[in-house]
């Protein structure tokens, strides 16, 4: 719900699109192709639907049907839905749709993610407040503590398509809902050949292709003083969401202002500093949730977050009238008209925060970085080696692996910070690893076993290296690379000093025997939280024990997790302790499925002294 109480403003303005405000010049041939547009009311929203091409009128009548249908499954008021049967159940197991599941889970990945940030836990919060009823109010200190400990996410039982919720928590997936609507509507406008279209579900903007002519879609981003242009994105295949304290608000009898964002730790407003977040990447629904969680955030722990992350790109408003761009923006954002004087500041990936009290920055090297690349199976394995610089000789090496769906750019901050006291560090794309992948490799080709197969390839180039100590390499890997990472540790013992495993996804083959009783059942093809898997990725797994496997694996091992991850549960990683000959777990307190901010921070001091007294030789 992204509204405004006072008349309504929308975040996001169309600019340069075929139907929109600027025409083509009057001396271009008209080369558009066949225009079809729907809109309609849904989502408690206006649903804007542009698309392009011969079976263009007819997708559109496919995509507000999709959409109809998921808005009657999520609906929190609707006694036929989903969400109210859950919400309603009093603490009983409730079966849900495929959808609901799916959009839960990611919801409840994306809480994880972003450290609570992200809670879609709050509705009775929100309905304290008056923004599920438009009947506003300032609940008193002892009304938010009391429905503050009927919430949070990691309260929430997802088992397949049953789900649980304790007795009077109540679940809201508008912070997600209508991304992951945006994305499954591109989706079936895909499926009738739409390759042009741009969908807007009330200011939260899906950019499918390019224009008709070839051009990027031009974006404008509401200054939100003024109601003019803040300035103009250029976007191709991606999405654009906004939030903002001043889309939905009140303001109380103390002149304060209110708004619908609320900070799942106090259950109040929250006050951190930005007025406006604008997020881009290719999928709505990640943008949907990070609009909400970096709003909560605030600059300096949204900055650490995207650093560690890099798969989206971020405009920040702060309250002084500051804007931070993401370095991938540069050339992608220009200021509006009558902008000309406001400040920007440019997030660099290789900035840190001010203070990093568990990394020891004094006299730390600078760092430099090189793309280099493997091959596995006459496929090409693109990854860049992060150095030292002004360092000779072979250094200690630590191969990054990132989780299911990520990239090499998701181990930058660790990769950064190991760099800058001396190791030499190498993050990569598995083959087929994600949907942004630079490696070769379809992701149908993809599992836990062809991952192995190229972080083995990864290692061997490796010690080809005259700059690489072969007898210190470590691996480091996150999430489903945390696995792969100890089961390919298991298989070459001998090359490997340590490993040091991130939230590893050793639910997998847990997650595999739930969806499927056989491998007979498996899809040659399947959506698995947020991309296209191939049947390889699930049969693998049936008869396989993963605990069995990584039991070879005899040196020093250290576990991070956080208490509060959703996705894989800590249960997961204090079974591995039990097994694995040599272990340490250590639990990163208040942090989900990722480590930002503090959680990072920690987390980096116990690597950093892992590594130190793991150095052979040393």
């Amino acid at each position: 719900m992204r509204r405004t109480i006072f008349g309504v403003m929308t975040a996001l303005l169309l600019l340069g699109s075929a139907g929109c405000a600027q025409a083509q010049p009057a001396d271009s041939p008209q080369r558009t192709p066949a225009e079809a547009t729907a809109g309609f009311f849904a989502m408690d929203t206006y649903i804007d639907l542009t698309a392009y091409g011969a079976g263009a009128e007819a997708a559109l009548e496919a995509a507000q049907a999709r959409i109809q249908e998921l808005e009657g499954l999520w609906s929190v008021t609707d006694p036929g839905s989903d969400i109210y049967a859950v919400n309603h159940s009093g603490g009983v197991p409730t079966q849900v749709h495929a959808d609901t599941a799916q959009v839960l889970s990611f919801a409840l990945d994306m809480a994880g993610e972003t450290g609570g940030a992200l809670d879609p836990t709050l509705y009775p919060v929100l309905t304290a407040w008056g923004f599920t009823t438009d009947q506003y109010q300032i609940p008193d200190a002892d009304t938010l503590s009391a429905l503050l400990a009927n919430t949070g996410y990691e309260k929430v039982s997802l088992n397949g398509q049953t789900m649980e919720l304790p007795s009077g928590m109540e679940l809201d997936l508008g912070a997600v809902g209508k991304g992951y609507a945006a994305d499954e509507t591109a989706q079936v406008l895909a499926e009738h050949g739409v390759e042009s279209a741009l969908l807007d579900f009330g200011g939260n903007i899906l950019a499918m292709g390019s224009r008709p002519d070839g051009m990027p879609w031009r974006i404008g981003v509401r200054d939100p003083e003024t109601d003019g242009t803040l300035g103009i994105l250029e976007v191709t295949d991606q999405s654009v969401v906004v939030s903002g304290g001043y889309e939905r608000y009140f303001v109380g009898e103390d002149g304060e202002r209110y708004w619908h964002i609320l900070d799942p730790e106090t259950g109040s407003p929250a006050r951190s500093g930005l007025t406006q977040v604008a997020i881009i990447s290719p999928e709505s629904k990640r943008c949907d949730a990070l609009s909400t969680a970096v709003f909560v955030m605030g600059l300096e722990e949204a900055a650490d977050f995207w650093r560690s992350r890099q798969d989206f790109e971020m405009v920040l408003l702060t309250d002084d009238g500051t804007i931070y761009l993401t370095e991938g923006l540069s050339g992608r954002f220009t200021l509006g008209s009558g902008q000309e004087g406001r400040e920007v500041q440019v997030l660099s990936a290789e900035e840190t925060s001010a203070e990093r009290p568990a990394i020891d920055k004094a006299g730390g090297y600078a760092v430099e970085t090189e793309e280099v690349l493997a091959e596995n199976q006459d496929s090409q394995i693109y990854g860049v080696l992060y150095r030292p610089v002004g360092v000779e000789g072979p250094r200690p090496t630590v191969i990054y692996s990132h989780g299911f769906g990520g990239s090499y750019r998701n181990g930058a901050q660790y990769a950064q910070a190991l760099a800058a006291q001396g190791y030499l560090v190498y993050c990569f794309d598995f083959r087929g690893g994600s949907d942004s992948s630079r490696s070769e490799g379809s992701n149908l080709d993809m599992s836990i076993f062809t991952e192995q197969s190229d972080l083995e390839s990864v290692i061997a180039m490796l010690q080809a290296r005259e700059d690489v100590d072969d007898d210190n390499l470590f691996l480091l890997g996150a999430s489903q690379g945390g696995l792969v990472s100890a089961i390919t540790a298991a298989d070459n013992r001998d090359a490997i000093a340590g490993v040091v495993l991130l939230y590893p996804a050793f639910v997998l083959v847990d997650d595999a025997m739930e969806r499927f009783d056989s491998a007979d059942e498996v899809p040659d093809s399947m959506h698995y939280l947020f991309m296209t898997v191939g049947r390889a990725y699930f049969e693998d797994l049936f008869g396989y024990d993963v605990y069995a496997d990584i039991q070879g694996y005899d040196g020093a091992v250290l576990i991070l997790h956080g208490d509060r991850d959703s996705l894989v549960p800590l249960s997961y990683s204090e079974r591995a302790v039990e097994v694995l000959p040599s272990a340490q777990l250590e639990v990163i307190p208040g942090a989900g499925h990722g480590f930002s901010g503090v959680s990072f921070d920690l987390a980096m001091g116990y690597i950093l002294e892992y590594l130190t007294s793991s150095l052979n030789g040393g």
